[in-house]
């Protein structure tokens, strides 16, 4: 019966997948473009161009787009460009096809990590949790930038938990090439590395209690030597991937040196005040992640955190919720560093909710076991009418806000404010309702008609003409 269970979870969850794939392409039109994207076209294109000999050098429009690791922006504009030569479909559109499938990507990899690591149940629940957060589905449609270094992120982790705990030297050795990829994406998926390792560390000394055994060099030799593997792995991949740094090797340690100190020269709307991006209230992170975590959601978390701290304090799944804290803690603990950038919102924050989705899901699974043993009469009863409220109340909520998921916040901040938000918090901030707005302008305007736009460089231009 488990065995047929586990065949049914795996089964619902590529259902869900297929279903994630086929209505994301299918409303790809719905969403608008956003500022940056102008700029990352033009990463995969100049590089693309210096790998057809086109040129002989990186002519970026910006300085500081040397920086930013141009493999997964090279192969969406070739990507792209062949949809748009090859089928009927406007250039915005072309854009997104691939965004949408490494989010399905992201989606498998967060399924195979979570089942590897607590099972299918919740692992299938986390998936359905990450597809319903209105801020990752918006994302997941437009933000190259930071939905494929989510996924690089999962990656990477799934294949080393399996390397290291199930000792497949295969895994050690993608996880090292997927590292490499996710470097040669954007810098900050270096983040991974203490992510993960800071909880092996844990798991070792507080569960194989490595500092007792009498032969310390012994017991950590394999996963030294795995780690160098990665390490070397990485550092290939990175230089097959990355055409700058077969010109300049050094362009490595200057892109970290770049992302370690990155600026951003505009400033930020928060609760009715500008600010600089490094005078941002200490708040400004946390807010932004759990405020637009719906309300479900950010109560299963909680149940979810309650479930790790009661497993730690007995000595259990030490790894796993050692992992879950981490992932979430270092990167807030980053954005509470003195003179941190922040902007954005939750775009730079997105790596952490596929994290928030497992720690929910945990609090679900351990909600209803508690259920069960309380109630055993009625559990099924009790069982379905919880699942019927928090997925009825997920729909709802993703429903109301669409396609601007990307504005979306909780009922609690709508509670707190109850009306006209943009006038206390940046709602859109990144230009991807300009589609609406020209599309309306399209349809409803005058011939030749001039009209003036807030900024966003070509963007309005690119949308009118891509309709």
């Amino acid at each position: 019966m488990e065995s047929s269970l586990k065949i049914n979870y795996r089964l619902i969850f590529y259902l869900l997948l297929a279903a994630f794939l086929v209505v994301n392409l299918a409303t790809l039109s719905d969403y608008g473009m956003t500022w940056d994207e102008a700029a990352q076209h033009h990463i995969g294109q100049v590089t693309l161009d210096f790998l057809k000999g086109k040129t002989t050098d990186f002519n970026f429009q910006r300085e500081d787009l040397v920086y930013y690791g141009p493999f997964f922006e090279t192969l969406n504009y070739y990507f792209s460009t062949s949809l748009l030569e090859s089928f009927n479909i406007n250039y915005v559109s072309a854009f997104h096809v691939l965004i949408v499938l490494t989010a399905g990507l992201g989606l498998l990899f967060l399924f195979w990590l979570a089942s590897a690591m607590l099972g299918e149940p919740i692992a299938l629940l986390a998936c359905v949790f990450l597809m319903l957060l209105p801020r990752w589905a918006a994302h997941a449609q437009f933000n190259s930038k930071d939905i494929s270094v989510a996924v690089f992120f999962l990656a990477i982790l799934f294949f080393l938990y399996s390397g290291f705990f199930k000792r497949k030297f295969k895994h050690i050795i993608l996880a090292g090439v997927f590292l490499g990829l996710g470097v040669a994406t954007r810098m900050d998926l270096t983040l991974v590395v203490p992510t993960f390792f800071i909880a092996y560390a844990l798991y070792l000394i507080f569960d194989r209690k490595i500092l007792a055994s009498p032969e310390l060099w012994h017991a950590v030799k394999p996963d030294i030597v795995s780690l160098a593997i990665v390490a070397f792995f990485g550092l290939l991949t990175a230089f097959i991937v990355w055409p700058g740094l077969w010109k300049s090797p050094s362009l490595l340690w200057q892109s970290f040196v770049f992302f370690s100190h990155h600026g951003w020269q505009g400033q930020v709307f928060y609760f009715n005040q500008f600010y600089t991006p490094a005078s941002l209230p200490w708040h400004y992170a946390p807010f932004f992640i759990f405020g637009t975590l719906p309300l479900v959601i950010l109560i299963l978390f909680g149940a979810g955190i309650y479930k790790i701290f009661q497993g730690l304090a007995q000595r259990k799944n030490i790894f796993v919720y050692s992992l879950l804290l981490v992932w979430l803690a270092l990167r807030l603990a980053i954005a509470f560093w003195p003179g941190a950038i922040r902007y954005d919102g939750v775009r730079h924050f997105l790596l952490v909710l596929p994290a928030i989705a497992i720690i929910a899901a945990l609090g679900l699974n351990w909600l209803l076991a508690l259920i069960k043993e309380k109630f055993p009469a009625y559990r099924r009863k009790i069982t379905v009418a919880i699942l019927s409220i928090i997925f009825l109340s997920l729909a709802i909520e993703f429903v109301q806000i669409y396609p601007f998921g990307d504005s979306y916040f909780n009922e609690l901040v709508r509670l707190v404010i109850p009306s006209h938000i943009e006038n206390h918090l940046e709602m859109e901030y990144w230009g991807a309702t300009y589609n609406q707005g020209v599309a309306w302008l399209n349809k409803n305007a005058a011939p030749q008609l001039l009209f003036l736009r807030s900024g966003g460089g070509a963007l309005a231009a690119i949308l009118s003409s891509s309709r």
